[in-house]
């Protein structure tokens, strides 16, 4: 299992796949209100649906400038890119998404499978060698 090699990147793994998971919920909740609006005709909440679109939009162009640093320590792929190489074989979805399915995977089990290499890589930092 490889491990990252600075704090920094760990943050930003932890913040990508924070802001991942954040854009799915955002965007179900979104729907779901902007649904129950139309069926019981109440213009407000129609309104404060796409408001959560909105924010759900704004949401992805914050993320977007994450994703874009997030690599594999391995095969030095995007890992939450939708695009780049082929994917593994054997790499598998969430709910139809490589990148929800890295994203919880680093929330909850503090590791990943990348969908690229489909190695795993630990939330941890690597050991320093002694210094001199």
């Amino acid at each position: 299992m490889h491990r990252l090699r600075s704090p920094g990147l760990l943050r930003g793994f932890r913040i990508a796949s924070l802001l991942v998971f954040l854009k799915f919920v955002l965007l179900a909740v979104a729907i779901g209100i902007v649904i129950a609006a139309v069926i019981e005709n109440d213009w407000r909440r129609v309104v404060l649906g796409f408001g959560v679109a909105a924010s759900t939009v704004l949401l992805s162009l914050i993320r977007a400038l994450f994703l874009a640093y997030i690599r594999c320590p391995l095969c030095m792929t995007p890992v939450f890119s939708p695009f780049g190489s082929v994917k593994h074989s054997k790499a598998r979805k969430l709910l139809g998404s490589y990148r929800l399915r890295v994203a919880l995977s680093i929330l909850f089990r503090n590791w990943f499978t990348c969908p690229y290499c489909n190695e795993p890589t630990a939330m941890k930092l690597r050991p320093r060698p002694p210094q001199k």
